[in-house]
């Protein structure tokens, strides 16, 4: 009985801290998929969140505008969703996960598929998404 209740606070803080993925290829395409739902959503608080640098500081400029900015921002995003067909890690250290997403959106001019650098982060309460780039 007593060895059951020494295991209950370590399962309390185990939930209280978030279980994650263990670091690796896996978590860092999960990352990227789920960023990129976000967006396909026009979730700009939940992108806000799973973002960190040079994205973090353009998601909360995006906060900053009018209503009627932002719904325009937003309803554009949901208009025109991503589709990730591949998240490959290419390089990885340090916390630092370099990767290159290919996906595909209806644009104007139809159907593209395109290939972009995007830089993920370990932090202590999991990974976030800091740069993409064309």
């Amino acid at each position: 009985m007593i060895r059951t209740l020494c295991w209950v606070p370590a399962l309390l803080v185990l939930a209280a801290c978030g279980a994650q993925a263990a670091p690796g290829p896996g978590a860092v395409e999960r990352t990227v998929r789920d960023y990129v739902a976000l967006r396909n959503n026009g979730d700009l608080r939940g992108m806000l969140g799973k973002s960190c640098g040079g994205l973090y500081t353009a998601t909360s400029n995006l906060l900053a505008q009018s209503p009627d900015r932002q719904r325009e921002i937003t309803g554009s995003m949901r208009g025109h969703p991503v589709d990730v067909a591949s998240v490959v890690v290419d390089t990885s250290g340090d916390h630092v996960f370099a990767t290159t997403m290919t996906g595909s959106a209806q644009t104007a001019r139809g159907r593209e598929t395109a290939s972009q650098h995007v830089e993920v982060r370990q932090y202590q309460d999991g990974y976030r998404v800091c740069e993409m780039e064309p």
